[in-house]
């Protein structure tokens, strides 16, 4: 302060303050957060792995099969629990038609082939230093052919006789679906793991068009279903 015609003038300083509550909450917030970063961080282990499964497969669709399946994946982690993946499978399965279109349509079957990929995001669960639990869910792709024969009475050769033939029929599509998968699996070494996985794919499997003695002669019936697959599976981490 000082002193002016003999009275007490206050200083333009401002005075100290103190911090409003408003601003302490605040800097225990940013402090939190930060602090929240720092231990995330610290227990992240971001990185990479690649794998394959191979396994055994089952149609629940109309036409029924068994077959056997596989797939090469690789995915990022971006901490101990989460990661995202992406696979390639493939898979080969005889067919087991239903006895009323193998009389109706005299159909027999062949086989059921399928190509895909998936993406799914995937959380990991350790249980102990070895063992863990994870599950998967994402979308996929699915490239689906079904090969089958029909057989018909044919009038050939001279003089004309009716003769059994059996002509091809493929019917091919494209659609997409969901993926959900369980699994386990543990440490063989810091880098090595193998485990199980069960899978469950749902989609649109067979859409398309019919394709007989190799001509195109209509199109497919859409059939929603389901595959499920039990898998082995050997992964490396990096």
């Amino acid at each position: 302060m000082k002193i002016q015609s003999g009275k007490i003038v206050e200083s333009q300083n401002f005075p100290n303050r103190r911090k409003s509550s408003s601003a302490v909450r605040l800097l225990a917030s940013v402090s939190a957060i930060a602090w929240g970063i720092m231990v995330t961080v610290a227990n992240a282990a971001p990185g990479g792995y690649v794998g394959t499964r191979v396994g055994a497969s089952f149609d629940n669709v109309d036409t029924r099969g068994t077959g056997a399946m596989g797939e090469v994946f690789g995915g990022f982690r971006f901490n101990e629990n989460w990661a995202l993946e992406l696979g390639v499978f493939g898979m080969t399965e005889s067919v087991d038609l239903p006895a009323e279109s193998s009389i109706l349509y005299n159909l027999t079957g062949d086989r059921l082939e399928m190509r895909g990929a998936s993406i799914s995001a995937r959380y990991t669960l350790p249980i102990s230093e070895r063992v863990r639990f994870y599950g998967r869910v994402g979308l996929a792709n699915f490239d689906v052919e079904q090969r089958l024969e029909v057989q018909v009475l044919a009038i050939q050769g001279n003089p004309p006789v009716a003769t059994e033939v059996t002509y091809p029929v493929v019917t091919h599509g494209n659609s997409f679906g969901s993926v959900l998968a369980l699994g386990v699996d543990t440490a063989l070494s810091q880098r090595w793991r193998v485990g199980a996985e069960l899978q469950h794919y749902r989609a649109d499997l067979r859409e398309g068009r019919v394709m007989v003695n190799g001509q195109w002669v209509g199109e497919a019936f859409n059939q929603s279903g389901s595959l499920q697959a039990a898998m082995v599976t050997l992964v490396a981490d990096f």
